[in-house]
């Protein structure tokens, strides 16, 4: 977990969660949702990056330039791929401040997505 302070703004980082942000509060209140302490999901966190792309992709299937893709599923119990892949992969911590932190997360083409992305 990375704690990042400025001012009077607090956040913490869960890179090992799916680059989630665990909590953000502003003169000690919360602005979302603290993540619990136990979370294993990135769905239990307060927040969490979704590439590359938001929402679901209908049956996993699409078009792009003329050429069709299927995607498999993502989650358990779930009928469509959601969320992208960022959200259920660890990222790694390349700087890290008092008030700042970078993160990345790297993905290279395979059945779960057709490109490359970091």
């Amino acid at each position: 977990m990375i704690q990042l302070r400025s001012g009077s703004s607090e956040a913490t980082l869960l890179p090992h969660l799916g680059g989630s942000i665990g909590s953000f509060a502003v003169g000690g209140r919360d602005i979302l949702r603290p993540t619990p302490a136990d979370a294993a999901s990135p769905l239990d966190a307060a927040c969490f990056p979704m590439v590359p792309y938001a929402n679901r992709i209908a049956d996993g299937r699409f078009s792009f330039a003329g050429k069709d893709y299927a995607l498999p599923r993502n989650v358990a119990g779930f009928e469509h791929p959601i969320h992208g892949l960022g959200w259920i992969m660890p990222w790694m911590v390349r700087a890290q401040e008092a008030d700042r932190a970078v993160l990345t997360c790297m993905h290279s083409a395979d059945a779960h997505w057709p490109w490359d992305w970091s």
